[in-house]
């Protein structure tokens, strides 16, 4: 299958970069699923020297169901993304990107389905070829099915550990880089803080400087009023004195 998505090149979109590797990220994990799918849909149990051994068909299934729960997370983020773009129309771009996720979401489990119905018919026709070998006295056939289960069996439990493994890292690695993520919210948090409190001291020193500014201005207009009665009377003095002196 073709893949899934691929990411338009415009300079509108916000975290460009992160939408890339989102979506870079779904589309292996959409062959993985693909993949595995296509090994479901050939087993047979076993039986007839062909497909994966028994416990295979439940291993597939959870790594599937580990995938596909991984891509319903991936999904989530996406919407979480389209959410915080600045404008509608970069919105509207993500919004259709996760629409196409969902429809091959979709698909994916529809083919999961089918592959399953497929293994059944096909372990069901390969068990019929099996015993009628086994009445037409082919007794090889069942030393040849025992060896196949213990081979089958021994890889099975060699799986399991390494699945368990597997799934243990991821665990480790989702956490680690939701640690990172808290830290880095953390210091973009104390950043911002560190802003504020310096444009605070900043303001303060403005306010400081414009209440002396204000206090001085004060103390000039009651000077300026003073100096101006004080000249007022003495020109009214001087009034007096001229008229006095003509009068006289």
């Amino acid at each position: 299958m073709a893949r899934g998505l691929v990411l338009d090149k415009s300079p509108e979109l916000g975290s460009k970069a992160e939408v890339e590797a989102l979506l870079g990220t779904w589309d292996n994990v959409v062959k993985e699923v693909e993949g595995d799918t296509e090994l479901i849909a050939s087993y047979t149990g076993g039986y007839g020297g062909e497909g994966i051994g028994g416990p295979g068909l439940s291993r597939l299934n959870t790594k599937i169901q580990d995938r596909l729960t991984a891509l319903r997370a991936s999904m989530r983020e996406l919407e979480v993304l389209a959410e915080e773009q600045d404008s509608e129309q970069e919105m509207d771009a993500l919004m259709s990107k996760l629409e196409a996720c969902k429809m091959q979401y979709d698909g994916l489990r529809k083919k999961l389905r089918t592959a399953n119905f497929q293994a059944k018919a096909n372990t069901e026709k390969a068990l019929l070829k099996e015993r009628e070998a086994l009445l037409g006295g082919q007794e090889d056939v069942t030393l040849r099915r025992r060896k196949l289960q213990s081979q089958a069996e021994m890889a099975a439990e060699a799986e399991n550990i390494t699945e368990s493994l597997r799934r243990t890292r991821q665990t480790m690695m989702h956490e680690i880089e939701h640690g990172k993520k808290t830290l880095s919210v953390l210091e973009d948090s104390n950043t911002a803080l560190r802003k504020t409190e310096a444009e605070y001291t900043g303001q303060s020193s403005l306010l400081s400087t414009a209440k002396g500014l204000l206090s001085t201005l004060r103390r000039q207009d009651v000077l300026d009023r003073v100096i101006a009665a004080v000249g007022f009377l003495i020109f009214l003095l001087v009034c007096l004195y001229v008229l006095r002196k003509r009068l006289l």
